[in-house]
């Protein structure tokens, strides 16, 4: 089956705004955790699920370019913030490759994980897809 390398996008996103007034405060990745700097108007990477605001993107308006989930630092992107929407994503975070559909996931440096003492759950694995693709629901 040919399938995309990678992939990020918004599956059910009526319930999340998509804010774009901010610049990457480091190098990340389409479907990072961040939260949001409003004196420097910069994404940077949520630590725990304390600190998580919204999943970091950005448009991608060329035809058929490469699979790519960079986001230089210093680039526009946007950041999605708000409450039951779900997103898929392939290629960027690792630790839900392993997980089960309706397992929870918590934030820690950026990812999706498990989650532990402490650190409380976000959201869950909703869906696994044969090609690798996994959705997440965020409360």
């Amino acid at each position: 089956m040919a399938t995309n390398k990678v992939s990020f996008y918004f599956r059910k996103d009526f319930n999340v705004t998509k804010h774009g007034e901010y610049k990457a405060g480091t190098d990340l990745l389409q479907g990072d955790a961040v939260k949001r700097n409003q004196s420097t108007k910069e994404l940077e990477i949520a630590q725990n699920s304390e600190e998580f605001e919204g999943v970091a993107f950005k448009w991608l308006l060329n035809t058929q370019g490469t699979d790519n989930l960079e986001i230089p630092a210093g680039q526009r992107c946007l950041v999605g913030v708000g409450t039951d929407y779900e997103f898929v994503i392939l290629g960027n975070q690792e630790g839900l490759q392993g997980m089960n559909e309706g397992e929870q996931v918590a934030v820690e440096a950026g990812k999706f994980v498990s989650p532990s003492d402490g650190n409380d759950a976000v959201g869950e694995v909703v869906q696994k897809f044969p090609n690798g693709e996994v959705a997440v629901l965020i409360y």
